[in-house]
């Protein structure tokens, strides 16, 4: 998978998550999206939206998802972002499952 592949897997998995919320349709797409770099490396992205923000970490491959008030509310492993990735527009759950792993790895 392609560099490119990986990261338009991890837009679709947080766009279907939002989704999943049954936020109002405007506060589910992401908006604005960032690189992330700390002391001087590449080390993943940032996405916002309305009601929440998320970051990707690449060497991980984990996309945790955080509310307003900046609590984390989902942390999502490569498989997890892989299946919420795949889904169809239509879908509010990846099949065989109705909600992300929400146990929290480590902290970001």
């Amino acid at each position: 998978m392609t560099n490119s592949q990986r990261l338009s897997n991890v837009r679709n998995a947080f766009t279907h998550w939002l989704k999943s919320q049954d936020g109002e349709p405007d506060r589910i797409t992401p908006g604005s999206e960032s690189i992330v770099i700390r002391g001087g490396f590449y080390c993943g992205r940032r996405f916002n939206a309305e009601s929440h923000h998320a970051m990707w970490f690449l060497e991980e491959d984990e996309l945790k998802i955080f509310d307003s008030a900046g609590q984390i509310v989902c942390s999502m492993h490569s498989s997890e972002i892989d299946r919420w990735g795949r889904m169809n527009q239509n879908e509010t759950a990846p099949p065989h499952e109705t909600a992300p792993d929400h146990q929290h790895r480590r902290a970001a």
